[in-house]
């Protein structure tokens, strides 16, 4: 059994999300246990002990006792608001002490080639940068970070409560805080105005449990911070929808490297997504209904900037007016947010979305709820097939064929399993789906094919597929549109000149 020390400074955010320090490292915590049980088929789920929390005037400390180390320093290294998770070897009354428990340890011999940081909890009338000189005079005297060498591990010193308390321990994990901190100083992450602030955005994608391969929407996508946090954390998918797509392009070209988010310009009062599609749902409050919201119960500091204080109903923003929130708006907006999450998350769906209450010190606090959704598809497997090609799923398709699964399933719109590989350039589900013969002629509600598809977005591999099982080239959809036609409507030179 590991004893470790989760270590949250005071900075602004952190302060302001204090609330879920905590839950933010027992969600990163649960999605690395999720992730391994899938790798390494773990019967047991290993267990946290209940932490012991105390507070200092510049820390937050939390005790954790765990036999799996690896895990948790990994959910650690992934949490936005925790500096640093410490492995302790000595917690004594004073420095002396701290350093005769050390000795006994098998790490001590190692420890003069160690790098040292030292962390003093201010006290009145004594100059931290005096004592923390002091300290680290003090260790390198017995030997400690003499000889400091590049890969060595780092030993932690915190000097608690005036001096009276010295923990001395092996830092296993830093956070992501320091990281984001200098992001946002160089410029690196840029926010469209009132979008949910970084760290928020980030806490917001850990507890709703977004992990490598998730697929994510958020209905309120605003500047779309929620959605560059969640596909920070590895969602494969991302989409969402508002009213105003002022911001859409800038979601777009930010985050380079990362899957484009799927952006619709809807109303989130009307869902149109399909059923049983999305692993987590995110996010806040569209921008002018957090506005009445802040401005009657006070400030509430969950945007990047200031932009939004002081506003009234009915004062100009971008993209219009600001609408005044009544409590029936506030119960008809909350009402379609369930019922898109009631229809849209898969079975064991979560949902995060941050709801600005009055409560004492004018902070916000957010409501994060997990629905387990029946996931049955309309053949009777238990796999979403339409899911699985979007996402390139090649095992999961093979389960669904396995299972007696026909190979092409309608769904509320008539698109066929092969509309989704196709738009979506997954080459290997098309093939699989070739293979097991899904129909290249077969046309959705609006009379697209799959070419028309492949080719509306440019996937030059899927249309060549395609073409090779005899797809049609002079189809034509409800608008009177062939392939050839999507292919240079959306400007994509190589598929209409060499495909269609």
């Amino acid at each position: 059994m590991w004893r470790l020390l989760a270590v949250w400074g005071t900075s602004r955010s952190s302060q302001e999300l204090s609330a879920f320090t905590t839950a933010e490292l027992l969600a990163a915590w649960t999605c690395e246990i999720s992730a391994a049980r899938k790798t390494l088929k773990q019967a047991s789920v290993p267990n946290i002990a209940p932490a012991t929390v105390f507070v200092t005037r510049r820390l937050r400390l939390v005790w954790i006792e765990t036999p799996e180390l690896a895990q948790v320093a990994a959910a650690a290294a992934s949490c936005v608001l925790l500096t640093s998770l410490i492995k302790v070897l000595a917690s004594e009354p004073s420095l002396q002490a701290a350093v005769a428990t050390l000795k006994h340890s098998q790490a001590f011999a190692a420890l003069s080639a160690w790098s040292l940081r030292v962390v003093v909890d201010p006290a009145d009338g004594v100059s931290k940068a005096g004592k923390v000189r002091r300290v680290t005079q003090e260790l390198q005297q017995q030997g400690i970070a003499t000889a400091p060498a590049a890969g060595q591990p780092v030993l932690c010193c915190l000097v608690l409560h005036a001096g009276h308390h010295y923990i001395l321990g092996e830092q296993v994990a830093q956070g992501l805080q320091c990281k984001v901190s200098k992001d946002r100083a160089s410029g690196c992450m840029q926010q469209a105005p009132a979008t949910l602030q970084i760290e928020a955005a980030m806490v917001t994608a850990r507890l709703a449990h977004v992990a490598q391969g998730s697929c994510v929407l958020d209905p309120f996508a605003g500047g779309g911070s929620i959605l560059e946090a969640c596909r920070s954390c590895g969602a494969a998918v991302t989409a969402g929808c508002d009213v105003d797509p002022t911001n859409f392009p800038t979601i777009s070209s930010s985050n380079q490297g990362a899957a484009v988010p799927e952006l619709l310009v809807s109303n989130a009062l009307h869902n149109v997504w399909r059923p049983e599609t999305f692993d987590a749902i995110v996010c806040d409050p569209p921008y002018g209904w957090r506005t009445d919201v802040v401005t009657s119960a006070g400030r509430c500091n969950l945007g990047s900037n200031s932009s939004a204080d002081g506003l009234q109903a009915g004062s100009s923003c971008s993209g219009g007016s600001v609408r005044s929130t009544t409590g029936a708006d506030w119960h008809l907006l909350m009402l379609a947010l369930f019922a898109t999450a009631g229809s849209c998350l898969v079975a064991g769906g979560r949902l995060a979305v941050w709801v600005p209450l009055p409560v004492s010190g004018g902070q916000g606090t957010s409501l994060c709820g997990t629905f387990n959704v029946p996931g049955q598809n309309r053949e009777g497997s238990a796999t979403d097939v339409w899911r699985a090609a979007w996402m390139g799923d090649t095992a999961a398709l093979l389960a669904y064929f396995d299972d007696g699964g026909l190979p092409d399933p309608r769904d509320a719109r008539q698109q066929t399993p092969l509309h989704f590989a196709a738009g979506y350039g997954q080459l290997a589900a098309l093939r699989l789906l070739l293979q097991k013969g899904a129909d290249v002629a077969a046309v959705d509600a609006g009379g697209a094919t799959a070419l028309h598809r492949a080719a509306a977005r440019g996937h030059v591999e899927a249309i060549t597929a395609l073409l090779a099982h005899r797809a049609d080239v002079a189809v034509l959809d409800d608008r009177h549109q062939s392939a050839l036609h999507k292919a240079c409507q959306f400007g994509h030179e190589l598929a209409a000149r060499d495909k269609c």
